[in-house]
């Protein structure tokens, strides 16, 4: 997505997969104030680096949006392990009968290193801009996969160990999202969370607001998350 039109967008949102529901919404809604790009190299062109530069090349918004990374929750529990495991994390204090308990911290700190990778990637991006900076947070966990639903092509070989339970991974969100809180502070950079209306009173991910595959939003969610973003930078 280049060109004039979106030269002067107000808000540039800089990612990978997780950008793609908002680039879907802005153009399904002939959004003018927005621009959303995946920035990842694909194919031969990776073995120029992960990030495409050119493709953001000569914008300069009001607004940055990073949204790298995302789905280290999911990597690290949306497939059940040997052992299968659970923590305790406030204010999700009910463990599942059955499984090994895990010291919260360990988690904590498994996030936090998982994250560092694409932390790295949006301060690569980050450099390039001379102007407010902040981070989005990754869609809500879903609640129940279902006939319907597809996994992302990492995970489909391994869903024969099962998905791991809502209330697991749910918790793991959580953490993942406190630990890259924690981290894009230490660069003076505020992480916006998903709106409150892409959940439900539980706070998964509604159903109508999946993508193909559960773990990312579609074109829906991606409307929701630019609402959102109009009143958290006031644009």
């Amino acid at each position: 997505m280049t060109g004039p039109k979106q030269f002067g967008a107000a808000v540039l949102i800089l990612g990978e997969s997780h950008t793609n529901a908002l680039a879907r919404a802005i153009e399904a809604a002939g959004e003018d104030d927005f621009v959303a790009i995946d920035v990842r190299n694909k194919g031969e062109a990776a073995s120029g680096g992960k990030i495409n530069f050119d493709s953001f090349e000569g914008y300069r918004p009001k607004h940055l949006l990073l949204a790298f990374g995302g789905t280290e929750h999911n990597i690290l529990g949306l497939i059940e392990t040997d052992p299968r495991f659970d923590f305790v994390w406030p204010p999700y204090e009910t463990i599942k009968a059955g499984r090994t308990l895990v010291p919260s911290i360990a988690i904590e700190d498994l996030l936090a290193k998982r994250l560092q990778t694409g932390l790295q990637r949006a301060m690569e991006v980050k450099e390039r801009f001379n102007c407010p900076v902040h981070a989005l947070a990754p869609p809500p966990p879903f609640l129940a996969f279902d006939e319907r639903a597809k996994l992302p092509s990492a995970f489909a070989s391994l869903i024969e160990a099962g998905i791991a339970p809502a209330s697991v991974r749910l918790k793991l969100h959580a953490v993942l999202c406190m630990a890259m809180r924690k981290a894009y502070l230490e660069h003076g950079i505020n992480l916006i969370s998903a709106p409150a209306n892409s959940q439900d009173e539980n706070g998964f991910l509604l159903r109508t607001l999946w993508n193909k595959d559960p773990t990312h939003g579609n074109a829906t969610y991606g409307r929701l998350v630019l609402e959102h973003l109009k009143e958290e930078l006031n644009v």
